[in-house]
C-alpha cells in the first residue's frame, strides 16, 4: 500500500525535503506529525521544517502577538 504526504518543496539534487508549518501549527503540536511524515519519505537523505518564531492572531476585536512556541 502507497501513502501520499504532500510537502512544500523538495530539492531532487541534494534530496531535500522541506515543510513550512504555519502559525496556527504551533498550537496544534503540527510539527510533531510533521516530523513522523517527514520522517518516512524514502527520497529524503535530509528534511527541513521552517516554523514562525511568533505569530499574530484576532480573539473577538482583540489582536495578540504570541510566540509560536513556548520555552
Amino acid at each position: 500500500m502507497e501513502k501520499e504526504y504532500r510537502i512544500d518543496a523538495y530539492n531532487p539534487a541534494v534530496r531535500l525535503a522541506l515543510e513550512v508549518e504555519a502559525g496556527r501549527g504551533a498550537k496544534s503540536n503540527a510539527i510533531y506529525r510533521d516530523l513522523v511524515h517527514m520522517s518516512l519519505i524514502v527520497d529524503a537523505d535530509y528534511a527541513s521544517i521552517a516554523v514562525p518564531l511568533a505569530y499574530r492572531f484576532k480573539s473577538g476585536a482583540k489582536e495578540a502577538i504570541e510566540p509560536a512556541y513556548k520555552k
